[in-house]
């Protein structure tokens, strides 16, 4: 806590109200994140940064699109959800990566990812981009109900 007074030639004046300063700042920039196949997933993992003297409280998860150039945050991938958060991974959908109305990803394209972290002096700069990288892949549809048909023998 702090207060202040001000002196001049006729002496001190009366003390300002106490203010309680929290020295933080925005967190530190993250280290790369990984982006690995698990199953109909991409799973993006990162490590919380140095919080800077105030704690972590959300991630922000950006995607690249298909131009290579647009970064977009994920739907699928809430940094703000207290699990997603806590567990400091979230697992992208591959028919999300892939759907062209989304990121539009052509199948064995690299997943490429950043994500930045929140505190109450704002957000840290976006990770890195990560070089190693899932490739977006295309996920089986529904098979069909099966049906008992003729057998055939070969001899």
């Amino acid at each position: 806590m702090f207060r202040l007074r001000a002196l001049n030639t006729h002496g001190w004046g009366p003390y300002s109200n106490e203010i309680t300063v929290i020295p933080s700042s925005a967190p530190s920039k993250m280290a790369v994140v990984t982006t690995v196949t698990e199953n109909v997933y991409v799973k993006i993992s990162w490590a919380q940064p140095n919080d800077n003297g105030a704690a972590i409280t959300a991630n922000k998860i950006v995607i690249l699109e298909v131009d290579g150039l647009t970064w977009t945050e994920s739907a699928s991938c809430n940094g703000a959800d207290a699990t997603t958060f806590s567990d400091e991974y979230c697992l992208m959908p591959m028919s999300e990566l892939t759907d062209p109305s989304a990121y539009g990803l052509p199948i064995n394209r690299p997943v490429y990812a950043k994500v930045q972290a929140f505190n109450l002096k704002g957000w840290s700069d976006l990770s890195d981009i990560n070089t190693v990288a899932a490739l977006a892949e295309v996920v089986p549809g529904k098979v069909a109900t099966p049906t008992r048909g003729a057998q055939t023998t070969e001899s």
